[in-house]
């Protein structure tokens, strides 16, 4: 949703729970629409904005393109959930129908009050007016980043140390040339699996693991060969001829980094530790992308 659309959506603040409800019942339904299809907004907007009644709990709920984005509770507290939608255009929508100023954060959706800025938790951030008017959250979660451990990761690098050796030799050795996808034994799809958003990433990042671990003297050299494919389908600049996939360029820095990045996320327990940034501070994660659903079902199947 461009700026300029949002500027027409006919989106106003409420400013209490009694607005809300005459608001939701001040609406028109539209015609051929079910009953709980009552548009928030401008009418043309109904497939992305609405306003309904929760009958159990006479919770007045503000939608967002079908997720109850905001709720206005009858005690005058509203709470905000994104369910993992933490877009712009959810952003917008929670300033625009509360006052209360949001943006998307490291992957988080955050909202700023007078105290501070606080992340929306999965499961809602609740707000209550102060006497002076401005929102403040009766639940805040502890805003948590993760550090890398040096000592720690240098000591897990350490056991891959053979490894590296032969996987940095072997990039410099190959660096600005090309790796061919008939090298490679891959189709033009080369390289997905090792992808956090591949359906293979879990049986893909346990192989490379144990090929990397293999120090078996009759194996491993075939092993680390392996591997070294694996991690070049990430750091190689994927080239084509006459449109077709042909292979990865290779750059030997990005083969590094490459490396050290699948070290952390597979060694994460323990080289990433838990930092409490302080109350109404939310700080970027470097290390975000190790705790995603990927690299969390990694884990656990290590147990």
């Amino acid at each position: 949703m461009s700026f300029g659309q949002h500027q027409n959506t006919g989106l106003r603040v409420i400013y209490s729970y009694a607005y809300a409800k005459l608001t939701l019942e001040g609406t028109k339904k539209i015609r051929g629409r079910a009953d709980d299809q009552i548009p928030l907004g401008n009418r043309d907007r109904i497939d992305q904005f609405r306003i309904n009644l929760d009958p159990h709990t006479l919770d007045v709920l503000l939608i967002c393109y079908n997720a109850p984005v905001v709720t206005w509770h009858p005690d005058d507290t509203i709470t905000i959930k994104t369910d993992s939608w933490n877009t712009q255009a959810t952003a917008y929508f929670i300033g625009a129908v509360t006052g209360v100023r949001a943006s998307r954060f490291n992957g988080h959706m955050c909202v700023a009050v007078q105290s501070g800025q606080y992340t929306v938790p999965k499961t809602g951030l609740k707000l209550v007016k102060e006497t002076h008017g401005g929102w403040e959250p009766v639940n805040p979660e502890q805003h948590m980043v993760h550090k890398l451990n040096r000592k720690a990761y240098n000591n897990v690098r350490s056991r891959y140390a053979e490894f590296e050796k032969y996987y940095m030799g072997m990039a410099k050795l190959r660096d600005g040339g090309t790796i061919s996808k008939e090298e490679l034994g891959l189709n033009k799809d080369a390289g997905v699996n090792l992808n956090p958003l591949s359906s293979a990433f879990l049986e893909t990042t346990l192989q490379l693991r144990c090929l990397m671990q293999d120090t078996d003297p009759d194996t491993r050299t075939k092993s680390w060969l392996q591997a070294f494919y694996m991690l070049a389908t990430q750091a190689g600049r994927p080239t084509f001829s006459n449109s077709s996939f042909s292979g990865y360029v290779i750059r030997s820095p990005l083969m590094l980094g490459v490396f050290q990045r699948y070290l952390v996320g597979i060694h994460r327990g323990d080289v990433l530790v838990d930092t409490v940034v302080p109350r109404g501070k939310v700080t970027k994660d470097r290390y975000a992308a190790f705790f995603n659903n990927e690299w969390d079902t990694y884990h656990e199947n290590l147990t």
